[in-house]
């Protein structure tokens, strides 16, 4: 189910849509850019077990993936 929410961030006023328990990224740190670094850090250091798994499911190069909900898109930089 989607809910419409507002937040200040960083002075502004942002609308958008979430999903009941969606990930936001701004309430979790008081440092969105450190946040956004700790995700990045995260796809690094799981990277080669992800990329050994979606190849043992049987992911190859040029398949078509759909990622959806991508977050900052790490993983799917990844997978490109």
């Amino acid at each position: 189910m989607l809910k419409f929410c507002r937040r200040q961030l960083r002075g502004k006023r942002n609308d958008f849509m979430v999903g009941e328990g969606s990930y936001q990224a701004n309430t979790y740190n008081l440092e969105f850019e450190e946040e956004i670094q700790r995700l990045k850090a995260q796809v690094l250091l799981s990277w080669e077990k992800e990329a050994r798994t979606l190849k043992w499911f049987g992911l190859a190069d040029g398949m078509n993936v759909l990622e959806a909900g991508s977050g900052p898109g790490f993983f799917t930089e990844k997978l490109l």
